[in-house]
């Protein structure tokens, strides 16, 4: 590390996700010690600590009003309210075990792919209940990424697939002619008009939301493992 580097200690296992609060005040982080840490961005000091009784944590996001957290994890959807360090709901389900998960910047919507099933689930957490139940019973997901305007997601396996939540149908299938890679990921851009993938064939492309196609494409020389 520089001199610039600032090093935030205090998980006693690798650190599985990280977001940064609306308002810029403050990160959380979750560990595959099953800790979520609430970080002060000023002092870079740790404010609260929450101890899951879970046996993983796989998303962990602010609410759009900064004062909880929510949480995916293998026993339910978590909501946490910030100031008392307390899980206030849970939303049970059997999630198998989920390597696939987004929460929407709205906070609304929670996505995951069960690897129980291969199935998505679509949870809406104003209406407190799962919208959709997608039975798809094929390919393992490797990344679930929810739209900047909280209305779609992107589902990368074999191939790159945009559905609509409110719908829970599949948009658009992006996919190119002899492509023999799986995807490992994909992102919305900042406005939500182009979308970009990773492969297992170290190719990075960037796709047209509106027609589908693809617009560019870059090959690398090292490995790529997430698109964010």
């Amino acid at each position: 590390y520089d001199s610039r580097s600032i090093v935030l200690r205090g998980h006693n296992s690798p650190v599985e996700y990280i977001n940064c609060s609306p308002d810029g005040r403050f990160l959380v982080s979750a560990a595959n010690d099953t800790s979520i840490k609430v970080w002060d961005t000023a002092s870079f000091k740790c404010i609260k600590t929450f101890k899951d009784d879970c046996e993983s944590i796989w998303c962990v996001r602010f609410a759009p009003d900064n004062k909880s957290i929510i949480s995916a994890t293998s026993n339910g959807i978590k909501i946490w309210e910030i100031e008392s360090g307390v899980c206030i709901k849970t939303f049970q389900d059997d999630i198998g075990r989920s390597y696939a998960t987004d929460i929407s910047n709205d906070g609304r919507y929670v996505i995951y792919a069960s690897t129980y099933d291969y199935g998505i689930k679509i949870w809406d957490l104003m209406l407190e209940k799962c919208i959709h139940n997608i039975k798809r019973g094929y390919n393992f997901i490797n990344h679930i990424y929810i739209s900047p305007d909280s209305k779609q997601f992107i589902v990368a396996d074999d191939d790159i697939e945009l559905w609509d939540i409110e719908d829970g149908v599949c948009i658009y299938k992006y996919n190119v002619e002899g492509q023999i890679y799986s995807y490992t990921s994909g992102a919305f851009s900042a406005d939500g008009s182009k979308i970009v993938s990773t492969d297992r064939g170290n190719v990075i492309r960037i796709w047209d939301t509106d027609t589908g196609k693809n617009v560019d494409s870059y090959n690398c020389y090292a490995g790529v493992s997430k698109a964010m």
